[in-house]
């Protein structure tokens, strides 16, 4: 989680997106990330990153309700248009990466 959120952090230094940080309580499982889920949509984030297995299940479970939401997360693969996966496989990719990903994101706008 902290090399995700430092890559978003630059990722705001680069686009001047606001960025936030919201955990998800323990334990971390997917029925429990999504009503968080729902709640940034509902405050109208464009770009949600989902750190933790629990979070990440959920995202791309539920991207495609959320069309216009770009969604990041740390997980092997992910599927869906406004989905990229960022492979977890060490903290000095993740944070790169996850900048690129978002950054990307909030320079194309709204996915769909």
């Amino acid at each position: 989680a902290a090399a995700a959120w430092a890559g978003m952090e630059d990722a705001s230094q680069a686009t001047r997106a606001m960025v936030s940080y919201q955990a998800v309580t323990a334990p971390a499982t997917r029925a429990a990330a999504e009503p968080y889920l729902a709640g940034l949509v509902q405050r109208q984030c464009r770009v949600i990153v989902a750190g933790d297995a629990g979070p990440a299940a959920a995202a791309a479970a539920d991207a495609a309700t959320f069309g216009r939401v770009h969604f990041v997360v740390i997980a092997e693969r992910a599927h869906g248009p406004n989905v990229v996966a960022v492979f977890p496989a060490s903290a000095a990719r993740v944070r790169p990466a996850v900048q690129a990903a978002v950054a990307a994101a909030v320079r194309q706008g709204p996915a769909g």
